[in-house]
C-alpha cells in the first residue's frame, strides 16, 4: 500500500497502529528480565493448544473446582496485533487453574516473582491494546492520533510513578516513551495530523503548543485564502463558557478513553481569551473571526460524532471542504486490510468474473463491510 501511494504521488501517512506495535515489540525484545516470563507463557499456551484433553481438564478445573466459567488459553500469533498481550492476560486470569493443573502435570509454571512481573507487564501493555482497538474502529479518523499518543505517554508516566513499579519496569517504560517520541517526533509538524485534530470538535487546540496553535490556524487561513470567495457567513452564535465540563456519562469509556476525557475536561485560559488579529484584508478578518468563534465552541465529548456536529453547524460551511478532506483518512490500515482479506475470500477460481457491484454486496452481507458502488 505504501508503494502504491508513492507511485500514485498521493500524500500519505504511516499506519499509527503498526508504529505503536513496533514500539511494544522493540522494547519487549530487549528486556531480558521478561524473556523467561514470556517463554514460559508460550510453552504453557503450546501445551494446551496441542492437547484437547489438557484443554478439557483445565476447563473442568475452572468449572467444578473453582466455580468459574471455562476459558481456553490463547496462543500467541506473530501476525496478530496484541497477540502477546492477550496470551499473557489470559494466563494471568487463569492463574489459579493453571497452578492446580500443574500439581498433577509436568508443565512450566511461573514462580511468585514472575507472576508479579506478568501482572505488571499486562498493566503496562493495556493502554496500547485499548488504543489499537480505538484506532482500528471503522469510524476512527486520523484526528485521534495526536490526542491518543499524548494520553498514552501520560498514562505510561503515571504507571512509572507508582510505588509498586520496580526499577526494571521503570526502565522499560522509559524506553517505550523514548521510542514513541522517536517514531512520532514530527507528528505536530505534519499538517495532515494537526489540521485533522483541530477540525475535530472533540479536540481542537487542546493538545497543541502555542506555536503549533498559530501554525495550524495560519495553515487553514492560507488554504481558505487560496480558494474561491466563500459564501456569506451565517449569524454568529453567542459565546459559550469554556469552563463547562461535559456531563455525558463516561461509564462506557475504556481506561485510555477515561484518561483522555479527563485531560479534555481541563479548561485552558488561552482557549478562553482568543483575540481576533488585526488585518487590513476584510476577507481574512471574516475567516479569522469564524475560526475564533469555532475555538470558543464547547468541545464535544468523546462519544459524540464530530461529523454530525459539522453537519448541524452550517455557519461554518466554508470549512466543510477541509473537513471532508482531513477527517476522512483512517489512522491505520485496518479497514483496507479487512477489505482486501474479505475480497480474497469472495473472489475464487469459480467466481473470478464476479462483477464489482455483486462482490460489494457479498462483502456487505457476509462481512459487514461498507457497501461500495462501482458505477463510474
Amino acid at each position: 500500500m505504501i508503494k502504491a501511494m508513492n507511485m500514485a504521488n498521493f500524500t500519505d501517512a504511516n499506519c499509527t497502529i503498526h508504529q505503536l506495535q513496533l514500539c511494544v515489540r522493540s522494547t519487549m525484545e530487549i528486556e531480558e528480565f521478561l524473556s523467561s516470563v514470556i517463554t514460559k507463557c508460550k510453552k504453557i499456551a503450546t501445551h494446551f493448544n496441542h492437547s484437547l484433553i489438557a484443554q478439557n481438564e483445565l476447563k473442568q478445573i475452572q468449572t467444578e473446582r473453582l466455580n468459574q466459567s471455562g476459558l481456553s488459553i490463547i496462543q500467541e500469533c506473530s501476525t496478530r496485533w496484541n497477540a502477546t498481550y492477550y496470551m499473557m492476560k489470559r494466563i494471568l486470569t487463569l492463574k489459579d487453574s493453571l497452578v492446580l493443573y500443574s500439581g498433577a502435570h509436568d508443565i512450566p509454571i511461573l514462580n511468585a516473582d514472575e507472576w508479579l512481573d506478568l501482572k505488571k507487564c499486562v498493566a503496562i501493555l493495556k493502554p496500547f491494546e485499548e488504543i489499537t482497538k480505538e484506532l482500528s474502529s471503522a469510524t476512527a479518523t486520523i484526528a485521534s492520533v495526536i490526542p491518543l499518543i499524548y494520553t498514552l505517554k501520560n498514562t505510561l508516566e503515571t504507571e512509572k510513578s507508582k510505588e509498586e513499579t520496580s526499577e526494571n519496569f521503570k526502565l522499560m517504560i522509559t524506553k517505550m516513551i523514548q521510542d514513541i517520541n522517536v517514531r512520532f517526533q514530527d507528528i505536530e509538524n505534519n499538517k495532515i495530523y494537526t489540521i485533522a485534530t483541530y477540525l475535530d470538535p472533540r479536540f481542537k487546540l487542546k493538545f497543541f503548543t502555542e506555536i503549533t496553535k498559530e501554525q495550524v490556524q495560519s495553515e487553514i487561513l492560507g488554504i481558505l485564502g487560496c480558494s474561491k470567495a466563500s459564501r456569506d457567513e451565517g449569524p454568529s452564535s453567542p459565546k459559550r463558557s469554556r469552563n463547562e465540563i461535559p456531563t455525558t456519562s463516561s461509564s462506557n469509556y475504556s481506561h485510555i478513553q477515561s484518561c483522555l476525557a479527563e485531560i479534555l475536561s481541563l479548561s485552558d485560559e488561552e482557549e478562553q481569551n482568543i483575540d481576533c488579529g488585526d488585518d487590513v484584508h476584510n476577507q481574512f478578518i471574516v475567516k479569522k473571526t469564524l475560526l475564533n468563534e469555532y475555538n470558543r465552541e464547547k468541545r464535544l465529548t468523546l462519544n459524540e460524532d464530530p461529523l454530525l456536529w459539522w453537519k448541524m453547524h452550517t455557519k461554518y460551511h466554508c470549512l466543510s471542504d477541509l473537513v471532508r478532506q482531513y477527517l476522512s483518512p483512517p489512522p491505520g490500515s485496518v479497514p483496507s486490510e479487512q477489505l482486501f482479506s474479505a475480497a480474497g475470500l469472495i473472489y475464487d477460481p469459480l467466481r473470478n468474473r464476479l462483477s464489482g457491484d455483486k462482490a460489494a454486496k457479498l462483502l456487505f452481507v457476509k462481512y459487514n463491510l461498507p457497501l461500495l458502488s462501482f458505477d463510474y
